[in-house]
């Protein structure tokens, strides 16, 4: 969807061989995100049912999005980048992923997926952790996310985004507002100087709950307070942590939406997405014109290897991390960059 032409919204709606109908949504991210999309659908769902009844649809009232830009507008942005410009002090060496390159660099938009579930049991020890850290998965997983970052970069001061959603209490019904809630939070994280492995999750922790109130800085604007020019952003990759948006409509009882799903691209060149469940899953989206499929594979192994170890290694300081076997890690990441 290019936003310099309309439209960057579109409804398609086609028939399948078995007499099915689908229908297809397509909207630029600047718009709407997931959540928003699904609290459409289910506005949707809701009066097809009124409908189907002869009656009149009725919707709760939802704030404009309006409201919440005057929010934004209305805060102190001169505090709010000094918070930034601190946190980023001293930083130098934006955060790379040195993958194999794709053999695809001359094609137009290409992206690729790829996808990978831990079992029910490592799952569980994941949210395990998180309990006794007195954390949330999210914290766990931007650790661990550090951690495989510093392998692959070779950097230990990194940069890297997080996909954070930003609806203010303080706006009366937020949680029913349609729009684009999520900002990316820019965040820095130092693995090799933290001692173990739970003081890097607390930490994580910590450095979120600091930003929250400060969040919806550009990214273009952070480079201009730290001095860095617009055309050398500080990270290439993005950590999502991605609940099930569409479960509402999943549990409705109309079958007018009968296997809805949400697919989405990044403008990151690497989005890896975490998806909690009783499987907690774990999805790449990559530029196909910068990285190969196998090297995003790889760092999919990586990470659910570092994901699974992580609950027997929180005493361990976060570089004695095995993710695999050391020569089968050297391997890897050998294979990632050559």
């Amino acid at each position: 969807v290019d936003l310099s032409a309309a439209p960057a919204m579109r409804f398609i709606l086609g028939r399948l061989d078995t007499g099915a109908r689908c229908m297809f949504w397509v909207c630029h991210h600047a718009l709407i995100d997931d959540w928003s999309q699904a609290l459409v659908l289910s506005e949707v769902q809701t009066s097809y049912r009124s409908f189907l009844q002869g009656e009149t649809p009725s919707l709760s009232a939802a704030p404009s999005f309006s409201s919440f830009v005057q929010w934004l507008e209305s805060r102190d942005s001169v505090t709010h980048e000094a918070f930034w410009r601190d946190v980023f002090a001293g930083f130098s060496s934006p955060t790379r992923v040195q993958l194999a390159r794709s053999q695809h660099e001359d094609a137009g938009d290409l992206r690729g997926a790829s996808e990978r579930w831990l079992d029910k049991q490592t799952s569980d020890a994941l949210r395990q952790l998180a309990s006794s850290q007195r954390t949330t998965l999210a914290s766990v997983a931007t650790a661990i996310w550090s951690v495989v970052l510093h392998r692959l970069s070779g950097e230990d001061d990194l940069a890297f985004g997080l996909a954070a959603t930003q609806r203010p209490p303080e706006i009366g019904g937020i949680e029913r507002a349609v729009g684009n809630f999520v900002t990316t939070m820019p965040a820095r994280v130092a693995p090799g100087e933290t001692p173990t492995l739970d003081a890097l999750i607390s930490r994580c922790h910590d450095m979120v709950q600091e930003a929250q109130p400060r969040l919806g800085l550009s990214l273009t604007r952070l480079n201009e307070i730290l001095g860095v020019k617009s055309d050398t952003p500080l990270f290439d990759t993005i950590l999502s942590i991605k609940q099930d948006a569409l479960a509402v409509l999943k549990d409705e009882d109309t079958e007018l939406f009968r296997q809805p799903s949400i697919h989405f691209k990044s403008n990151f060149p690497l989005a890896m997405v975490v998806m909690p469940g009783d499987q907690i899953g774990l999805r790449v989206i990559f530029d196909a014109r910068l990285f190969s499929s196998d090297s995003v594979k790889r760092i999919l192994d990586l990470f659910a290897h570092a994901l699974t170890a992580a609950p027997a290694s929180l005493d361990r300081s976060p570089s004695e991390l095995r993710v695999m076997s050391v020569e089968d890690e050297a391997q890897a990441v050998s294979g990632l960059i050559s």
